[in-house]
């Protein structure tokens, strides 16, 4: 019961406000303006209100009372010879006054009262008081001669003046009610009930219509927002209103957002799912959430000759409609297939199924058209029940809108499989770069070792087993230096396959200044002799769950790129001493540990060769970014740092320029107690969407 209360109150409130202005409006109309003209009516017939046959007696009595009352006031002498007359005289009055308020009149209180001066004031006195019986007003007041207040009252008087001085001596107060001997008032009546029932007649009109089109469609619109928190809007099959009209559009926009929302789901799952699957999810949540009776998806494929085939169909319901509820067949969307093959337009299309009600409309749109593969897919819908004409409007415009939407979403998808594949590419040509550049640099420094191996097998055995200490000890560098290349080459290839980690990563719980020093000191047996490489790792830096495969090829990324950077302050500014530094460090408050890397080359650039804004530092992690010549890259580039750091690890990454010279990037990882869930992905150049973090300072990955 509370319930249905809750769910009515606002019906409810304005019936009862209805209802009370309506009140107020009769009450005031009868109070102010109907009882005052029936007033001014019984003031115009006042001898029929006191008629002289039943006043008579009470006048003549009162007359007396009076006169001996105002002798007394005059002479106290006289007292004692007019006090048996005055008790006689007010004995009458009181018998009369009965009589006359049982009486067939409207007379419901009689009031008689003395009146004299004092002190050069008029005192008035009651003398006698009497009421009819409730009953009376009940009985004069009917809804012949009343409207709805039934106390009605008016009050005529009688005066009496004195004989000798003709000064006013007393005075009889009569108050009646509504006679019932006036015809004037029963025409007067007649004619306030035809008022008032127009007045109501047009209230009640006006709130109707603000029931109708204000109310109840505020009512219809909460109820749908009531019914969708939390979830996606709902469509109002049959709007008769502007207010809910403007719902269906502001529900129509959001449900469209929805719809490309899902698109952008599945595309972010999976990227290269079937179209067919994309498109055939949609059904389902149109015909359930746009209000449609039936959607259809189909696809049909064109041959030059022959009618067009279809390929594949999906077809959702409305939760209201029967399964067994007829639509297109397998004609129908051939016919619709010769109509559009004549001009492979995108427009809205009318469809008249041979088994459907012929008063039940359908329309079908091209969301997807390849004219040189000779495909297209289309969504049709039919609407609920038999709407309107603005509602099949609506359901047009609506269409309309869902194709350009979806059509917007799967080019988006090509567009996004096409940058991928390009991107993918372009990874494994720079993977296969660095491998081979640094391959090449292992081979080229492992030949001078080689040859000295080749000469000492060259020797006759005598001269191997009686070989002189220098010689022996150059053999034995040779030999340790060849190891040395060995296990150097193992670890870069190692390094390398840490790319396929990205489809199936493997989280471990890692010690992360172990980690980093393994790092260092790999790389630095690829660097030259001048290069100063040192590590600052914080002591009890705590370990943490990380991809560490990745996590080294994304550092030895940034070591690669701040030797690049120590190259072109050679070409720019001459000889130097190139320092590189690696550092750990803790941070408390934000429970996340920093890996720095640092350097004294040119600093960040942009692609005019001048020092990076920060706003251009921050362009440095987007995918396909990058200030070299086109070819001279040798790197994975940041935009993979940013996706193993920010994606993989859910971190940041922080560049700036350092105001002495150089460049620092700093890898920011949360403490990970515990493997991050993380399905198995396709590698693919980062997005220049977030990466997670909480804040985003200079150059920080956007």
């Amino acid at each position: 019961m509370w319930d249905k209360l809750h769910r009515n109150y606002l019906p409810l409130l304005s019936g009862l406000v209805f209802l009370f202005i309506t009140g107020v409006v009769v009450v005031e109309i009868d109070r102010q303006v109907y009882q005052s003209k029936k007033k001014e009516i019984c003031i115009a017939n006042a001898k029929l209100i006191t008629p002289r046959d039943q006043t008579e007696a009470l006048f003549r009595a009162a007359s007396g009372f009076f006169y001996w009352k105002d002798l007394v006031e005059r002479n106290p002498a006289e007292a004692s010879r007019a006090a048996a007359l005055i008790r006689d005289a007010l004995s009458v009055l009181d018998s009369e006054t009965s009589r006359i308020l049982q009486s067939p009149n409207s007379i419901v209180h009689i009031g008689i009262y003395t009146i004299r001066r004092q002190d050069g004031r008029v005192v008035r006195e009651r003398v006698l008081s009497r009421d009819a019986e409730k009953h009376k007003y009940r009985r004069c007041n009917t809804w012949a001669n009343s409207l709805v207040l039934k106390g009605f009252w008016g009050e005529t008087a009688r005066q009496f003046d004195s004989p000798d001085s003709e000064q006013q001596i007393g005075e009889i107060v009569f108050r009646y009610t509504t006679p019932l001997n006036i015809p004037e008032i029963g025409i007067l009546t007649r004619q306030y009930w035809l008022l008032l029932a127009s007045i109501v007649l047009l209230l009640s009109a006006l709130y109707w219509y603000i029931l109708r089109h204000l109310i109840l469609p505020i009512k219809t619109v909460t109820d749908s927002i009531d019914r969708s928190k939390d979830a996606l809007p709902e469509i109002l099959p049959h709007p008769r209103t502007l207010l809910e009209k403007a719902y269906n559009n502001l529900a129509r926009d959001a449900l469209l957002n929805a719809v490309s929302g899902r698109m952008a789901e599945y595309m972010s799952l999976d990227r290269l799912v079937p179209r067919e699957e994309i498109i055939g999810a949609l059904p389902e949540l149109i015909a359930r959430r746009f209000g449609f009776a039936a959607v259809y998806a189909v696809e049909l494929s064109f041959a030059e000759t022959a009618p067009p085939v279809i390929q594949w169909s999906r077809v959702a319901l409305h939760p209201t409609v029967p399964a067994d509820v007829p639509g297109p067949n397998d004609m129908d969307w051939i016919e619709l297939g010769r109509r559009f093959a004549t001009e492979w337009s995108y427009r809205l299309w009318d469809m008249s199924p041979s088994g459907s009600h012929p008063r039940r409309p359908f329309f079908a749109i091209a969301i997807a058209a390849d004219r040189e593969q000779r495909r297209a897919t289309f969504l049709a819908i039919t609407p609920l029940g038999h709407p309107a004409h603005d509602m099949l409007s609506w359901c047009r415009d609506t269409l309309v809108r869902l194709g350009n939407s979806i059509r917007a979403g799967l080019e988006t998808l090509e567009m996004q499989r096409d940058l991928i594949v390009r991107e993918k590419s372009k990874a494994h040509i720079s993977l296969s770069r660095a491998l081979g550049h640094d391959l090449t640099n292992m081979i080229a420094t492992s030949k001078l070792e080689l040859d000295t191996v080749r000469r000492f097998l060259q020797l006759p055995p005598d001269q191997q087993m009686n070989m002189d200490p220098p010689l022996r000890q150059l053999f034995t560098e040779s030999l340790h230096a060849l190891l040395q290349n060995t296990r150097f080459l193992q670890e870069i290839i190692n390094i390398y396959r840490s790319f396929s980690y990205v489809h199936h990563p493997q989280y471990e719980l890692t010690d992360l200044n172990m980690l980093v020093k393994e790092t260092a000191d790999l790389f630095r047996l690829s660097l030259s002799r001048r290069v100063e490489l040192t590590l600052s790792l914080e002591e009890g830096f705590p370990k943490s769950w990380v991809e560490p495969r990745l996590l080294k090829l994304a550092l030895f990324n940034l070591l690669t790129n701040a030797t690049d950077s120590f190259k072109r302050r050679i070409v720019q500014e001459g000889d130097f001493t190139p320092v590189l530094g690696i550092a750990t460090h803790t941070d408390s408050a934000a429970q996340s540990l920093l890996i720095s890397v640092r350097d004294n080359g040119l600093g960040i650039r942009n692609q005019r060769g001048e020092p990076a804004s920060p706003e251009e530092i921050r362009a440095i992690f987007r995918g396909g970014y990058t200030t070299k010549r086109e070819g001279m890259a040798e790197g994975l580039g940041l935009s993979w740092v940013r996706q193993i750091v920010c994606e993989f690890h859910q971190g940041q990454i922080h560049a700036r320029n350092l105001p002495d010279g150089g460049a620092e990037v700093s890898l920011v990882l949360p403490v990970a107690k515990s493997a991050p869930e993380r399905n198995g992905i396709e590698a693919e150049a980062p997005s220049d969407s977030g990466c997670g973090s909480k804040t985003v300072r200079e150059g920080s990955c956007p």
